[in-house]
């Protein structure tokens, strides 16, 4: 048995809490952490110092939101900030949810 084909992405957007919103042709939603996602929750976890601060603070999202450069290639992947994203692996299993 064949998995049913994976639509094309329609559209990628950062959202103000830096996770990526993937839409999918079909309207399927997907959500996948950021990098700076995850360095400011890796930083939430940890003890704070001064010099931590200072390195969550570079990776605010009034420093990170403005720049986003956003390309989706034919073959379904994407890239947000020169960060590559396969997105038929993320329509299959990925976030339906960036709160879960």
């Amino acid at each position: 048995m064949t998995e049913a084909p994976v639509p094309r992405i329609d559209s990628v957007a950062m959202l103000p809490n830096l996770f990526l919103r993937v839409t999918y042709k079909d309207g399927e939603v997907r959500y996948v952490r950021s990098p700076v996602n995850k360095q400011i929750a890796a930083g939430a976890s940890r003890k704070v110092t001064a010099k931590s601060l200072g390195d969550m603070m570079q990776a605010s999202a009034a420093s990170y939101i403005p720049a986003n450069a956003i390309d989706i290639n034919p073959d379904n992947t994407f890239a947000v900030n020169s960060v590559d994203y396969d997105g038929d692996d993320l329509y299959r299993n990925g976030r339906r949810s960036y709160m879960a």
